[in-house]
């Protein structure tokens, strides 16, 4: 969650009370390789934040998966 905190301070200038705050509000999830964090159907009720790796996003249309 470091780097999160870095990211909040350095992108929005929060003081160190204000993002223990915020961090509260969120939870560490770990995703193994081929994981989802969404799945077709499901309704998003989360947002992220990448703090190692990257995630793609891949749309299905017309029965194809197109990667955006």
């Amino acid at each position: 969650m470091q780097n999160f905190k870095s990211y909040l301070k350095d992108s929005f200038n929060f003081d160190d009370l204000e993002i223990e705050e915020i961090c509260k509000c969120f939870q560490v999830k770990d995703l193994a390789k081929k994981d989802y964090f969404l799945k077709e159907g499901q309704y998003c009720k989360n947002i992220a934040f990448v703090e190692k790796g990257s995630l793609i996003y891949i749309q299905i249309i017309d029965g194809e998966e197109k990667g955006v």
